[in-house]
């Protein structure tokens, strides 16, 4: 798995937590279960627009999910 799919499974995974289910933060983002389940096992990367709403949800805890990883590839992520 590429560095950035990882972090972006980190990101969604911490949502799902914070939102209480992957069904929830399916809702809370309007995107489909499937979607959400793709972006947690690290299958795939998410639209900009999905990608943003879900750092919104865990903004106060990016400094945990950064740790780890590098620089480069939290810059490859499509946030503007």
């Amino acid at each position: 798995m590429e560095e950035s799919q990882a972090i972006v499974q980190r990101i969604f995974i911490r949502c799902a937590e914070k939102t209480g289910s992957a069904s929830a933060l399916a809702l809370r983002l309007r995107i489909p279960y499937s979607e959400v389940t793709t972006y947690m096992g690290g299958h795939a990367m998410p639209p900009e627009a999905v990608l943003v709403r879900a750092v919104e949800i865990v903004i106060e805890d990016l400094p945990s999910i950064r740790s780890g990883f590098s620089d480069a590839a939290w810059r490859s992520l499509p946030l503007p």
